[in-house]
């Protein structure tokens, strides 16, 4: 069964910029573009099952939630249905929006455009750099060209310094990023000014290949408030994200396994197969660079969520 990928937002002001976003490293949704890239155009549609498929599996999803006790036929039926469910039974439904990046010859984005699904800019981002192709500043700017956040960012030898200012929300943050020696951000800080305790401490770990493998947050007093583990294949693509470890090792197989002779009285839930790559890319151009997507919003969902498509133009 072949499933899908990664959580993006669509049109979020602050989604580049966050540092609560989780930066997988291998991603090709991240920009690890190849080549010289001077434009990319990426059209955000909503993705559906084909009818004849939608047909085959919704009937047997009613009566299996209506029936009060299990009929064991029609669940292996809707497994079987669901196992069968391919690349080629997804098709694009109606846009969603559209994004605009534009690069220097140096491979830095210098411009993002968003726009909604009638074609109208909701928001712009522009990118500043330093000689050592650092970014220092990012204006995200409303449709109308008025500033919403500003990020400023300085460096030292292993930490980063962002500034957050948003002159309409009246805020104004600081985060401090530690990295190790192979640049992996190992520790985000985030505070009022650099003299304040933090109100938040993220830490991150990441396996040998340089993959972020979990996320850990801590509150200003230093306790745990939440965890974000995220499992690879061996290629270093992405099969799952979830807040619990236990959740992380369970690979889904278990609702393919049972069956009426295991003595369960309700089988689990139907979830995705974590065995497939969570980032399914269709098309690629002459230069390796993904064209085609396919987007799954929830990693259990076997339903679609989004198809991306991109137009790239190079120097």
């Amino acid at each position: 069964m072949k499933k899908a990928f990664f959580k993006i937002i669509v049109i979020g002001t602050l989604y580049l910029c966050s540092c609560n976003n989780l930066y997988i490293k291998n991603s090709r949704m991240e920009l690890n573009i190849k080549g010289k890239v001077k434009e990319i155009t990426t059209n955000y549609y909503r993705a559906i099952l084909k009818k004849s498929c939608r047909d085959n599996i919704r009937p047997l999803e009613l009566k299996l939630a209506n029936s009060e006790v299990l009929d064991s036929k029609n669940y292996m039926a809707l497994l079987k249905a669901i196992k069968n469910i391919s690349k080629s039974d997804i098709e694009k439904d109606t846009l969603v929006g559209k994004e605009v990046s534009k690069f220097d010859p140096n491979g830095n984005r210098t411009e993002k455009k968003e726009y909604n699904s009638h074609g109208k800019v909701q928001s712009i981002f522009e990118y500043t750099y330093n000689d050592a192709k650092q970014i220092i500043e990012v204006k995200a700017n409303k449709k109308d060209g008025s500033m919403y956040v500003k990020y400023e960012y300085t460096y030292t030898s292993n930490e980063q310094v962002q500034d957050s200012y948003s002159p309409e929300r009246e805020f104004e943050l600081k985060t401090i990023s530690k990295f190790d020696p192979n640049g992996n951000k190992i520790e985000e800080k985030i505070c009022k000014n650099l003299k304040d305790l933090p109100l938040s401490t993220n830490t991150l770990i990441y396996d040998n290949l340089g993959n972020l493998i979990e996320r850990i947050s801590h509150n200003t007093g230093g306790i745990v408030t939440g965890n974000v583990f995220i499992k690879y294949d061996e290629k270093g693509d992405l099969l799952k994200s979830c807040t619990s470890k236990e959740d992380l090792d369970n690979d889904g197989k278990e609702w393919l396994d049972w069956n009426p002779s295991m003595g369960s009285p309700k089988p689990p839930k139907p979830l995705r197969l974590y065995t497939e790559p969570a980032y399914t890319y269709l098309n690629f151009d002459s230069q390796d660079n993904w064209l085609k997507s396919i987007y799954f919003e929830n990693f259990d969902d076997y339903a679609p969520t989004y198809i991306f498509e991109r137009e790239i133009k190079y120097y």
